[in-house]
């Protein structure tokens, strides 16, 4: 019985090979081949197997919606970095506070400050405005989401005299300006 199986198995597989090739469409090819002894030349005719070609309709490849990337931030983060503002730039400038918020994202794009944005903002002694009971306010939250899209769509972070003079800034400290106002001035090393 045994046998019996194995040999019908084999005869359906060799047949469906068979019918598969035979609906394979060929291409015929004739060729003139020289003998070994070159008086003689016979002509013969070889038949190619070639691939289906495709049918109209799925020759033209159907378009794939592209992906929307994921935002390198969550809205958690955005309330975060708010208060953060908040805490560190509250009277300042946009333009300023704009500027705490690339400092955040400067570490994190350094890679030894954090992994996430929030990584590097709860990082211990570092940024020591930023206390989860401050409040969001709509214009602070507004310059936060203009700064992430900002570097989302590939900017980098902008200098802005006398406060950043480099746009490599890591680090900043709040003292009064020769205007006699509390500003932040920003830089590349600590001291």
């Amino acid at each position: 019985m045994k046998r019996l199986l194995t040999a019908t198995a084999a005869f359906l597989i060799l047949m469906a090979g068979a019918v598969t090739f035979a609906a394979w469409p060929t291409d015929n090819k004739t060729v003139a081949v020289r003998m070994p002894d070159a008086t003689q030349t016979r002509t013969q005719t070889l038949t190619y197997a070639s691939p289906p070609t495709p049918s109209p309709a799925s020759a033209t490849p159907t378009p794939t919606p592209e992906a929307t990337p994921e935002p390198r931030y969550t809205e958690r983060e955005i309330e975060m970095l708010a208060k953060m503002v908040w805490g560190e730039a509250r009277g300042c400038t946009p333009a300023e506070q704009s500027l705490c918020v690339w400092t955040v994202i400067n570490r994190l794009e350094a890679g030894c400050f954090g992994d996430t944005l929030e990584e590097v903002l709860t990082t211990p002694r570092q940024f020591v405005g930023y206390k989860p009971k401050h409040p969001v306010t709509d214009e602070i939250r507004t310059v936060v989401e203009d700064t992430l899209a900002a570097w989302e769509s590939g900017e980098t972070a902008p200098i802005l005299p006398p406060y950043a003079e480099t746009s490599g800034y890591l680090f900043f400290t709040g003292r009064r300006g020769d205007d006699g106002q509390l500003h932040n001035f920003f830089k590349e090393e600590w001291r």
